[in-house]
């Protein structure tokens, strides 16, 4: 769950140095020099990236309709069953008040896209630098075994949103305390943000899960109260007379 730094979280990956098309993808985890990110829709698994091949989006309102021919843009790719959306790179080849023609660097040189002017599918090309390995610290609160399905619920996710917030984080998710990509190792929470907020998320995390271990102990010891008291109900049931069971509830 994104927080306060979560542009940093909101990304667009490319396949390669030499691709013209950038994807939009959340980043989930930060190791190294790599970055986990995910897609919209799952449209593609959860890859691994090197930061060089991962940036920042954009901020929203960024943005102007003051295009030139010969500036660089990029044009927006919709999704597909096959692909995420994302941005390709062109060129402006004319533009006047009311329309822009365009030659994607991923098309043939002979086509050309034309845009109204303020369309939202066209903007002026990311001057956003690559993400940093060391833009964001990274920290994580280990999940014992029984609480992990818990962790990835949409129960804990109010939690960690909770989290983000008050911590001043730019991410709080489950995930793995070694940086796997494979979801079979999702036995931590991870923190993405400041140190300071690290620290303070760290913390924060740990309550909510001494808190939600409490809250499952008392469910499973419920639980058990009234299987017994069920089985005395069947019993009394099943004889016709009368059946009285004592236990202490806690």
């Amino acid at each position: 769950m994104a927080g306060p730094g979560g542009r940093l979280t909101r990304l667009e990956v490319r396949k390669g140095a030499k691709s013209t098309v950038w994807y939009d993808a959340v980043l989930h985890d930060l190791f190294g020099q790599n970055a986990l990110v995910g897609f919209p829709d799952d449209v593609w698994p959860n890859r691994e990236v090197p930061c060089g091949d991962a940036r920042p989006r954009p901020a929203d309102g960024d943005q102007d309709d003051d295009f030139e021919a010969g500036d660089e843009v990029e044009v927006r790719v919709a999704a597909s069953e096959r692909n995420p959306p994302g941005w390709a790179l062109g060129t402006v080849l004319q533009a006047d008040e009311r329309v822009v023609r365009v030659a994607c660097h991923s098309r043939r040189p002979t086509d050309s896209l034309v845009f109204q002017v303020g369309d939202p599918a066209l903007r002026h090309a990311s001057d956003e630098a690559p993400l940093h390995p060391g833009a964001l610290a990274r920290g994580w609160a280990p999940v014992s075994e029984e609480l992990r399905g818990w962790a990835a619920s949409s129960d804990a996710r109010g939690c960690w949103e909770q989290v983000c917030a008050v911590a001043g984080l730019s991410l709080v998710a489950p995930g793995s305390a070694a940086g796997r990509r494979d979801a079979g190792h999702a036995d931590a929470v991870v923190l993405l943000g400041t140190p300071g907020a690290v620290r303070r998320g760290e913390m924060l995390v740990k309550i909510h899960l001494m808190h939600q271990q409490e809250v499952e102990a008392f469910q499973r010891r419920r639980s058990k109260k009234l299987g017994q008291l069920q089985e005395a109900l069947d019993k009394a049931s099943g004889t016709g007379g009368t059946a009285r069971a004592s236990f202490k509830v806690i």
